[in-house]
């Protein structure tokens, strides 16, 4: 009489095969975490990398975010900001960068597939106000920004920051995380030795069905 645990040990078995395969597949994106470093050398990338350029010509302290505009409805986003063109590096920071009175700061960002929108300026007090860049920016995407260069000379001058601009605002304020993004690609490697072993255990203890291939 045969086992009758036997029968569900197969179809078991034949589940694990299954996932190993699509796992399988999967494996090419698992390279994805190491050719992505090399891209900071893409020539392609490092054409998109321009520069803005924000002078502080106030007393007080100030704190700037360039906000990006994407799409036909110029959804407002975090700027995709670079620490330096060539090598193209991702910065972790997208906002609050510091200015001092009378200094100027270079960002870098690139622009392919979003348009400098505005620049959120924020004070020692927490206020915020905004520099419009460019009041519509959901018109001839993508291109460099026209002007590239800022100066703020009353922060009181500024206007109010509209909501859309501020949520943008709020999401600049969290690390870029290049790590963070990359993991998941590499979770296909992560899982495939523990289902091949599980494979190679059902398949040693479950004796293939007749005709089946092993």
């Amino acid at each position: 009489m045969s086992d009758p645990s036997s029968g569900s040990k197969v179809w078991l078995r034949r589940a694990v095969l299954v996932l190993l395969i699509f796992n399988g597949l999967l494996l090419p994106c698992g390279l994805i975490p190491v050719l992505a470093p090399l891209n900071a050398h893409n020539p392609i990338q490092i054409a998109f990398i321009t520069t803005i350029s924000i002078t502080n010509a106030t007393d007080d302290d100030l704190w700037v975010t360039p906000i990006g505009a994407v799409g036909p409805q110029g959804r407002r986003v975090p700027l995709p900001i670079f620490t330096q063109q060539s090598p193209a590096y991702v910065s972790r920071a997208r906002g609050d960068f510091p200015v001092a009175p009378g200094n100027t700061i270079d960002i870098l960002y690139d622009w392919d597939d979003v348009n400098l929108a505005e620049i959120v300026v924020a004070n020692a007090a927490g206020g915020l106000r905004q520099i419009v860049a460019d009041p519509h920016p959901e018109i001839n995407q993508y291109r460099q920004p026209q002007p590239n260069t800022f100066t703020i000379a009353d922060f009181d001058a500024l206007d109010p920051v509209p909501p859309n601009t501020l949520a943008a605002y709020h999401d600049a304020q969290q690390p870029f995380s290049l790590v963070g993004r990359l993991l998941p690609f590499a979770a296909p490697w992560l899982t495939f030795i523990p289902l091949l072993l599980t494979y190679l255990r059902l398949r040693r203890s479950t004796p293939a069905p007749v005709g089946e291939i092993e």
